[in-house]
């Protein structure tokens, strides 16, 4: 059986994302207090390792995300995604594995500003994985946990009201693998779209 935590990220996405759909101003500047949704696509890396079971895992794979978040005062924030970060597979003693991992995450993020349309921000806060492992195609293993998450990025501001992100982010998870718990590092790098209101 794999790990299970009270999940109370996606509550609070619903929450951020409900704020983020109040109507926005038809001029002036963006206010203090204001909201953002968007989307991204990359690639997640996953790295692990376990001598008890023959894995030495290094594998890429396609990933999207969603995300939305409220910005305070220009340099302070709060962000909630969820990220598929795609199928991974291997061999483990020799068997072919197959692992699907998922992730709901919670920021705080921060920001300063380089140019005139481009921002530096950080984030960090924390994340739920959930995965699925099967061996061969036959046997299949539910895990889910929940650990300290990550990331930085640029933000390019197109117009008044969209703007393009580009992010790199870190999670980590410990799935089970026969019977194993092995410790897995999961690093997303995407490119996404933003809309402001």
């Amino acid at each position: 059986m794999g790990r299970r935590t009270v999940n109370i990220i996606p509550l609070v996405c619903a929450a951020v994302i409900c704020c983020s759909a109040r109507p926005a101003a038809a001029q002036g500047p963006l206010p203090s207090f204001h909201s953002y949704i968007g989307v991204s696509g990359g690639q997640t890396t996953a790295k692990a390792q376990d001598s008890s079971v023959n894995l030495d895992l290094n594998v890429n794979a396609g990933s999207w995300k969603v995300f939305a978040g409220v910005g305070f005062y220009k340099f302070f924030g709060v962000e909630v995604s969820y990220a598929d970060l795609g199928s991974f597979e291997d061999e483990v003693s020799g068997t072919k594995v197959s692992t699907d991992a998922k992730v709901y995450n919670l920021y705080l993020v921060g920001s300063i500003p380089l140019l005139r349309r481009l921002r530096l921000f950080g984030k960090a806060g924390l994340t739920r994985w959930d995965t699925d492992f099967s061996i061969g195609g036959l046997n299949s293993t539910a895990s889910s946990g929940s650990d300290w998450t990550y990331g930085a990025g640029l933000q390019v501001d197109l117009v008044r009201r969209v703007a393009l992100r580009f992010e790199y982010e870190r999670f980590k998870a410990s799935p089970d693998v026969l019977s194993t718990n092995s410790d897995t590092r999961l690093d997303l790098v995407s490119a996404g779209i933003a809309f402001k209101f």
